[in-house]
């Protein structure tokens, strides 16, 4: 009975998924168009490379009642256009000249596993990215006085499919270690 017992536990802890980059996000584009066209100009080279991954730190088992989702930030902000000296550039009227920035952000968290993926990421999540964009920029010195009227749009959460959404090179290895142990309590148990 007891080598039924340990067996179990080990398959309990072998079979856990859910694993997920909680709380964390990554940019997947960041664009500004060009004043006065419908041309965007894709700036994500400009983006630190911490900035377009997740973070292996960040990588959490969900808990019992939670599971994986995954959904998309869209962010717009008007820019002031500067100049090489970062002083803002006029028109000929001498207002600054604005543009618009894009982002796109996705996002992962645990979530209530019977959270309705129908149903948009609640407006207090969305309002909670938007005012830390707002705070982002206001604290950097270099788009504090550039950049104005920040919005943002959360999509439908997705679910994810067990472990895949965390990169197999950040899962935990606990995980790996939970199937080895199966093994071992087969070979033990016959």
């Amino acid at each position: 009975m007891l080598k039924l017992t340990i067996f179990c536990a080990l398959f309990v802890a072998a079979t856990a998924t859910g694993q997920c980059y909680d709380e964390d996000s990554k940019i997947t584009a960041f664009s500004m168009s060009v004043p006065d066209t419908d041309v965007k100009t894709d700036l994500m080279s400009l983006m630190p490379a911490s900035d377009k991954t997740f973070s292996k730190d960040s990588v959490k088992t969900c808990g019992e009642k939670e599971a994986c989702f995954s959904y998309s930030v869209s962010a717009t902000a008007d820019v002031v256009v500067t100049d090489d000296d970062n002083k803002p550039v006029k028109d000929a009227e001498g207002a600054d000249i604005k543009t618009t920035a894009n982002m796109e952000i996705k996002a992962m968290s645990c979530m209530p596993a019977d959270t309705n993926a129908e149903v948009n990421i609640s407006e207090a999540i969305c309002d909670e990215w938007e005012k830390g964009l707002i705070k982002s920029f206001a604290e950097d010195d270099s788009t504090k006085d550039i950049v104005s009227n920040v919005q943002a749009a959360c999509a439908k959460p997705v679910k994810c499919d067990g472990d895949k959404c965390v990169l197999e090179a950040d899962r935990s290895s606990a995980a790996t270690f939970g199937l080895t142990a199966i093994f071992l309590t087969f070979f033990y148990l016959f």
